[in-house]
């Protein structure tokens, strides 16, 4: 009985390491464009209801397999913000290593990361100030205003208040996504079951080939190889190759179920609904008043667990530039968090489903190659650290 409760009691805090990483993620992934339905037409849904299930599953399996790489990566190398986590991956992050090399990889991945940071967290200014104008009648600009003092607050309380924010936030999106989708169902149940799994219906819808999308979405899942830049802020607990490969699986999962559950809202009203904010025209258009309420709780989540996280990400990093200890930990996170969100502000007045398509299909392609190619060999590196220390493993 003992060893029963002890085996119980060892599962579960296995289990709430797993599940809290891929809330985390869950949370960064699911902002306002993921919620308004911009993914699940750009990438997912944008074939019909037979390619959106491949779809889901390559991106799967991209998911998954760059999260546990980064997991195992950043416990064995002990990075602890996204810029030691890409020196690492270049071999450059040790006292003896080349200064101009480190420069050059530095002021890269600082940009790239930084740009990639501003599209998803304008994203979700961009959707709040238009939930405030919507819900309140409070001028948009107003409404974007107070999503960045609301963000730099929640970010100023660290990275354990994240977690547990985001575990919550994430069961109360799931709980939204699903009345939205009987709701759907309810009102075109027989255009949905129609298009689920079919490879017939859809093929038109786009206008694009099936090929070149393809490759846009394999572009797109090469996003996630950077994945360890957010993990690498929140993995503290990971113990060992088991909590990495679990933890791993688990963000794969509730990634996958954010994308596929989207796009099972819009895929009934496919292609007409292939436009910026797709479920909010759903609900305004086509679903009762209460259902379309569902919805702002589950955009107003949505917004409100994704921007803080990848803000929290870049203050981490910049923090250890300021060498002041007249300034606390927590002050300096929030001033870097305002500055961050002020450039995002700016940056919140470009399409939705433009910038989804194009910016990420972009910096997953450039991903492709100055991570993709590092990350493999760094498999190598990773399998003789393995070889001596086999008692891990």
């Amino acid at each position: 009985m003992e060893k029963t409760e002890k085996r119980s009691s060892e599962f579960m805090k296995s289990f709430g390491i797993w599940f809290g990483l891929a809330a985390v993620m869950f949370g960064t992934q699911v902002g306002g464009s993921m919620a308004a339905g911009t993914y699940a037409v750009g990438y997912f849904a944008t074939f019909g209801g037979g390619w959106l299930l491949v779809f889901c599953l390559m991106y799967f399996f991209f998911r998954a397999g760059f999260s546990i790489h980064a997991l195992e990566f950043i416990r064995i190398y002990k990075t602890t913000d996204y810029n030691s986590f890409y020196l690492e991956l270049y071999g450059l992050n040790r006292p003896t290593s080349n200064k101009a090399l480190q420069l050059i990889v530095t002021t890269f991945f600082d940009v790239n990361s930084i740009f990639g940071g501003i599209i998803i967290t304008a994203a979700t200014i961009n959707l709040f100030g238009e939930l405030m104008d919507s819900i309140f009648n409070v001028p948009v600009a107003i409404g974007r205003f107070i999503a960045v003092i609301l963000y730099a607050v929640l970010t100023m309380y660290g990275a354990g208040f994240l977690r547990k924010f985001n575990g919550v936030m994430t069961i109360a999106l799931v709980i939204c996504m699903l009345v939205m989708i009987g709701a759907v169902i309810q009102v075109r149940g027989d255009v949905f079951f129609e298009r689920l799994g079919n490879f017939q219906i859809g093929m038109d819808w786009s206008g694009t080939t099936l090929s070149s999308h393809i490759i846009m979405v394999i572009f797109y899942a090469f996003n996630s190889s950077n994945i360890g830049t957010s993990l690498c802020n929140f993995s503290q607990n990971v113990r060992g190759p088991k909590d990495s490969i679990c933890s791993g699986i688990f963000i794969g999962l509730l990634s996958i179920s954010a994308f596929f559950m989207t796009s099972c809202i819009v895929l009934p009203f496919l292609p007409e609904m292939i436009v910026d904010t797709p479920i909010l025209d759903i609900c305004v258009q086509y679903l009762p008043p209460i259902i379309t309420a569902f919805y702002w709780i589950l955009v107003v989540f949505s917004v409100v667990s994704t921007g803080p996280s990848f803000t929290f990400g870049f203050a981490r990093r910049w923090m250890k530039h300021w060498k002041s200890d007249k300034v606390s930990e927590r002050a300096k996170i929030f001033i870097l968090a305002v500055g961050f969100l002020i450039a995002c502000y700016l940056t919140s007045n470009i399409g939705l489903l433009a910038l989804v398509q194009k910016g990420f299909s972009a910096l997953g392609a450039l991903a492709s190659v100055t991570v993709g190619i590092p990350l493999v060999i760094s498999l190598f590196r990773m399998a003789k650290y393995y070889r001596t220390h086999k008692g891990e493993a």
